[in-house]
Formats: structure tokens, sequence, C-alpha cells
């Protein structure tokens, strides 16, 4: 018995230390204090166009809060597209150790998780990249996307499918717009 109590604790240790040592990377800098920044209420219209057809508008509110100690953004969706409810979730965070964007998104049209990823313009207010999700059969469906940070109280989001061979076919273009406070 005192023998199983101490290998326990021995197993305790180290399985559990007092204190994890934490990544240099995990720390939160600038370019998440751009995603700060976006917390709060939005108002979203977003326009879906397909080549040589006419532009599709939707409306939607969004509301932005900070997660994990700011080092993400979390953005929940609801509106009404294509005459059906809809529900997103974007997260978008900064990879200090990749310097690189990153962002996944999920909505009512699917099961899919799409990942994101990204770089900054040279001024810090355009991200912009590549991003997929597994489709039929574990096909990658294949997108380019672009966050733009245009001021305090607007920005936007952009998602244009990528069509082999054909270059692009479908944008989904989200526009932002600060809620007034209540």
């Amino acid at each position: 018995m005192i023998r199983s109590l101490a290998v326990l604790s021995l197993l305790s240790a180290i399985s559990f230390p007092a204190a994890l040592p934490q990544d240099p990377h995990a720390r939160p800098e600038s370019a998440h204090e751009r995603l700060r920044k976006l917390a709060g209420d939005w108002s979203v219209v977003t326009t879906f166009v397909l080549p040589g057809g006419a532009p599709r508008e939707f409306q939607g509110t969004a509301h932005a809060r900070t997660i994990l100690g700011g080092r993400f953004l979390q953005l929940d969706e609801s509106g009404t597209e294509f005459g059906q409810p809809s529900e997103k979730q974007k997260t978008f965070g900064f990879n200090t150790a990749t310097k690189k964007w990153e962002s996944v998104w999920m909505y009512t049209g699917s099961t899919a998780v799409m990942h994101l990823d990204g770089s900054a313009s040279a001024d810090g207010k355009t991200i912009a990249g590549d991003a997929s999700y597994a489709g039929a059969d574990g096909e990658p469906q294949k997108f380019t996307w672009e966050l733009v940070l245009s001021d305090a109280d607007h920005f936007s989001t952009k998602l244009i499918t990528v069509a082999p061979g054909e270059g692009r076919a479908a944008t989904f273009t989200a526009v932002y717009t600060r809620a007034p406070k209540k």
C-alpha cells in the first residue's frame, strides 16, 4: 500500500508538474492588439457573387470577443442566407512562432471546418492567404481569403473559391460595421 502511494506520488509529480514551462511564443504581442480592438457588436452585410451572376446580399449581426487571454478573437455571427437561418463562428489568431495569421471558420451550412492561414500586408491592415476544408472523399476544397481592418468601426472578410482551371468561381464578402453602443 505504501509502495503504491509512493508510485502514485511520483507519477503525479512527473505528469503534473507544479509549473509548466511556458513557450516563449505563447505571449500575446502587438499583432494580437489588432484583434482585441475588434471586440464588440457588429452589423454584417454579406454579398455573394458568382461570375456572371447578380450579387445576392444578406443581413446579419455578429458579436466578437477575445478569448484565451487575448490570444484569439472569436466572432459569432447569425443572420439569414439564401432564405435559411445561418450561424457562423470564425476564430482568428496570430501564431507568434510562425509569424502567420491563422483562422478557423465553421457555419451551419456544413459540418466541415475550414482552416485558413496568411500573412499581413506591410501596413498590417490586410491579412490574406489560403484556406481549405476536406470535401467529399477527402478532396480539399480550396479558397483564398482576406481580412481587411479598415478602421476602428469597420472591417471585412472575403472568401473566394478557387475553381481548377477556371480561376475564381464564387466570392463571399462580409462587411462589418460596429453597432452603436447601447
